[in-house]
C-alpha cells in the first residue's frame, strides 16, 4: 500500500512540475525510506535526577504571623526535555504556606523562593516547613526530591 501510494505522489507530482516550466528541473524525492532503511528511532533518554540544596534548615523568631522569605535550589538534570515538573512547599501543621515561585522547573538549577508565615499553633513542638520538587522528561522518566526541611517555627526559644 505504501509503495503504491509512493508511485502516486510521484507520478502526481511529476505532472504538476511537468506543467509548470520554471519547476521541470527540480527534484522528485520520495517521502518515504525505501524498504528496509527505516529511519532509526528517536534517542532515548538515560538520566534523571532531582536534588533540593538548602542551606541548613533556618529557624524562624519571633513567631509574629510576619512574611518570611526563604531561598532554596533545585537541580534538575536530564539528557532529555523535561515536560513536565512542580515544586510544593508544606507545612506541618497544615497551614503557613504563602507561595512558592517559580512551580516550574528547567533542566539545570532553579532558584526557587519560598514565602512563609513566622507561625505556630501554640502546643505542641512548633511549625515544620518542607519544600518538595519532581520533574519528568520527555521519555517519561521521573524524579522526585524531598519533602527537604527548609525551615523551623519552634514553640520557644528554649
Amino acid at each position: 500500500m505504501n509503495k503504491f501510494i509512493g508511485s502516486l505522489a510521484r507520478a502526481f507530482l511529476a505532472l504538476v512540475l511537468l506543467s509548470v516550466p520554471a519547476l521541470a528541473s527540480a527534484q522528485i524525492k520520495d517521502p518515504l525510506p525505501p524498504p528496509g532503511k527505516e529511519p532509526p528511532p528517536p534517542a532515548r533518554c538515560n538520566f534523571l535526577s532531582v536534588q533540593i540544596r538548602v542551606a541548613p534548615s533556618e529557624s524562624i523568631w519571633p513567631p509574629n504571623h510576619r512574611p518570611v522569605m526563604i531561598n532554596a535550589s533545585v537541580e534538575v538534570k536530564s539528557d532529555c526535555r523535561i515536560i513536565r515538573s512542580s515544586v510544593t512547599a508544606s507545612s506541618s501543621e497544615g497551614a503557613g504556606v504563602i507561595s512558592v515561585m517559580p512551580t516550574v522547573l528547567t533542566n539545570g538549577s532553579n532558584r526557587v523562593t519560598v514565602t512563609v508565615e513566622a507561625s505556630r499553633f501554640g502546643g505542641g513542638p512548633g511549625r515544620t516547613y518542607s519544600l518538595s520538587a519532581s520533574a519528568t522528561n520527555s521519555d517519561g522518566r521521573t524524579g522526585n526530591a524531598g519533602p527537604e526541611v527548609i525551615a523551623t517555627v519552634p514553640h520557644d526559644r528554649r
